[in-house]
């Protein structure tokens, strides 16, 4: 059996993306040279290719077992722990990267993913501009540095990265509905608007198109127009829970609390963990006057909102129960 030739097959395999054709081919290239760097590498991501991350994860070990300064097999086993939530785990392979590659941008991209994704907002902002500092054309680092600026509340820093994205590709539609976000915290509600419409005629039937609207329409308080933003992005099949809690509150606003908890509760069960759904949940019990339900629901978002280090929010859900409690005093 000539090992290499079959290698090259397994390849071919790959980049036409034919996993599954590819993972049997190295297999066999495996089984016939066990100590074959390159093909436990190519099987890994493979699986990952085909989102069985656990067993990509195996074949990165194997890899790094016999090459522990392979590079390419710890970028990649992060990125496989990235997937499956692992964040810790994944920093501490791209840590390993770095060490061995201070130069490669993508790392500290992907580094940036991580801590975001933990709350580590600073660690993300720093390997974002990390990233940029030795690629200075890189989209995804300005658009994610541009969104956690935002988390942490620093809208005028999202506006910049938004606008150098917009500079450096005027058809990336995230560019606007995120700078969209951005204006609406600023109060620049007619650029908001001026955004989405951008938006829109790169996409009419983008999901995030809608719920940008939503956003801006709520922001202004137009909560009728708000409401058929939401409901636009979900007959789009935007059947996802932050786009009914957000439409929720919106019914609230406009005085239909049941309408408000109906959509509340279609959030929770699409997410379970949506914190947001349980806060907007409580301000229509309130309204209807179901004051211990709504204590309840702002006791499980106050402790979603810490798990999810929303501090601000967190907060707001423990003056909201104190305050109701007083008044059922």
């Amino acid at each position: 059996m000539n090992i290499q030739f079959l290698f090259n097959q397994g390849i071919e395999k790959y980049q036409r993306g034919d996993y599954q054709g590819a993972i049997l081919v190295f297999t066999q290239v495996i089984q016939a040279n066990p100590k074959h760097i390159q093909a436990c590498l190519y099987r890994g991501m493979a699986y990952a290719n085909i989102n069985q991350f656990q067993k990509a994860i195996a074949d990165y070990y194997q890899t790094l077992r016999l090459d522990s300064s392979n590079c390419d097999a710890y970028l990649n086993r992060g990125l496989a722990r990235y997937r499956l939530k692992n964040y810790p785990s994944a920093i501490s392979d791209y840590d390993q990267v770095a060490r061995l590659l201070p130069n490669h941008a993508d790392t500290y991209r992907h580094r940036a993913d991580a801590y975001w994704a933990l709350g580590k907002y600073p660690e993300a902002i720093a390997d974002y501009t990390q990233a940029l500092k030795l690629n200075s054309q890189m989209l995804v680092a300005y658009l994610h540095r541009g969104i956690v600026y935002g988390l942490m509340g620093n809208y005028k820093q999202r506006l910049e990265d938004c606008n150098q994205v917009l500079r450096l590709n005027p058809s990336i539609l995230a560019g606007y509905t995120f700078r969209a976000a951005a204006h609406c915290a600023l109060g620049n509600y007619e650029a908001a608007v001026s955004d989405c419409e951008q938006a829109l005629q790169l996409d009419p039937k983008k999901i995030s198109v809608h719920m940008a609207f939503g956003d801006t329409y709520y922001h202004t308080r137009n909560y009728s127009k708000a409401i058929s933003s939401y409901s636009q992005a979900i007959d789009l099949g935007g059947n996802i829970a932050i786009v009914y809690a957000c439409r929720g509150l919106c019914r609230h606003h406009v005085g239909d609390a049941r309408g408000a908890v109906i959509d509340c509760d279609k959030a929770l069960e699409l997410d379970p963990n949506c914190a947001e759904a349980y806060n907007h949940r409580a301000l229509a019990q309130t309204l209807i006057g179901n004051y211990q339900q709504a204590i309840d629901d702002l006791h499980k978002a106050a402790s979603l909102f810490q798990q999810q280090t929303k501090h601000k929010e967190h907060q707001e859900a423990i003056e909201s129960i104190q305050k109701l409690e007083k008044r059922m005093e």
